[in-house]
């Protein structure tokens, strides 16, 4: 019994060595000369920041779901007490999760008025940034309800290939459901 467990102690002493310890990569901080010290970490695994108060609130009636073309693919904006999260939804571009749809929680979150900066965590090594602006939109009736556009640049970055990719966005408010 002794010899089995010192073979034990042996063999889980040399995984120990050969494990390698996982390594942050550090992102570059989303800045903007509108509101250079948004950045607000993570808590609890939700991305928050606290807007200023007064004329700076983000709108609460411009948070909800903004959809790409495809019905599978947005931007989920919540605010709960003066506190921005979300979310973007997005097919996945590897061999492994292609044509699915990936989940990009945000991780930081900045803005005032109507602007919205914000990065994503990283997913299967890439991991998306956008700066932009959330506009009210009318239908092309006067009897239709205003309703909000979210758009700006998205960027995409796939450390794997080291790359970057912008591409101007332009989201149509699909609602809060």
């Amino acid at each position: 019994m002794a010899i089995l467990l010192a073979m034990a102690v042996a063999f889980l002493s040399q995984e120990a060595q050969a494990t390698v310890a996982p390594v942050l990569h550090q992102r570059p901080i989303l800045a903007s000369p509108i509101y250079p010290s948004a950045i607000y970490p993570a808590e609890d695994g939700h991305a928050v920041a606290t807007w200023k108060r007064g004329a700076t609130d983000f709108p609460a009636e411009a948070t909800g779901f903004y959809r790409f073309r495809d019905d599978a693919q947005g931007v989920r904006i919540i605010s709960h007490d003066g506190e921005i999260s979300g979310y973007l939804l997005k097919f996945g571009k590897g061999t492994s999760d292609r044509d699915m749809v990936l989940g990009y929680d945000f991780s930081e979150v900045a803005g005032t008025r109507n602007q919205i900066y914000f990065t994503t965590r990283q997913v299967h090594g890439i991991w998306y940034g956008f700066e932009g602006q959330v506009v009210p939109h009318r239908g092309l009736n006067h009897d239709d309800q205003a309703n909000y556009i979210l758009q700006g640049t998205l960027t995409e970055h796939d450390e794997a290939q080291q790359t970057t990719q912008s591409a101007a966005i332009r989201l149509r408010y699909e609602g809060s459901h």
